[in-house]
Parts: structure tokens; C-alpha cells; sequence
């Protein structure tokens, strides 16, 4: 015949299980957070490489004193026109890439 063994356990109140539970609100914030923050790095590996550039001019001339704003408005035509920019592009090794 089998012999059991019984282990004495003191029940435990309604209160006091309540009390061992962990709050349900922690995990669900936990499981938001991580998702947003998974759907955030997902978002930017797709997205294309960026990049940017600063370039600094150095006018040797002052400008005149009468000619108000169209000074700089004619440097920055002159510094976006086609012989200005192909020059660039070449002297940097990027024309037909």
C-alpha cells in the first residue's frame, strides 16, 4: 500500500492573495513601452539614409552700402547657378556617380 505524506498548509484569506498579486498596470505599461519603442527603432532602420551639409562663403568684397538686400540675393544666385555648382561637383568627384 502506497503511503502519503500530507503537508500542513495554513490557508491564506482572500486579502492576503489579493495582496501577492502584482499590479496588472506595470506589465501592461511595460508591454506599451516596449512596443512603442521596437516600433520606433523599426521605423527608422527603414528609413533612407540622411545626411546633411554646411558650407561657410566669405564675401572679399563689403557690400554696397545702397543696394540693401539684393546683395546677398544676387550671391546666393550666383552661388545656386549651373557653372557655380558643375564646378563643385567636379572639383569633389561627383559628377556621374
Amino acid at each position: 500500500m502506497e503511503q502519503r505524506t500530507w503537508v500542513n498548509v495554513k490557508p491564506i484569506s482572500l486579502s492576503e492573495m489579493e495582496d501577492m498579486k502584482s499590479p496588472p498596470l506595470i506589465g501592461v505599461s511595460l508591454l506599451i513601452f516596449g512596443g512603442v519603442l521596437g516600433s520606433a527603432g523599426l521605423w527608422k532602420l527603414l528609413q533612407p539614409d540622411e545626411f546633411r551639409a554646411v558650407a561657410s562663403v566669405q564675401v572679399s568684397e563689403p557690400p554696397p552700402t545702397d543696394s540693401g538686400s539684393y546683395f546677398l540675393l544676387t550671391e546666393f544666385a550666383v552661388l545656386q547657378s549651373d557653372r557655380v555648382l558643375t564646378n563643385a561637383a567636379a572639383s569633389l568627384n561627383l559628377i556621374g556617380r
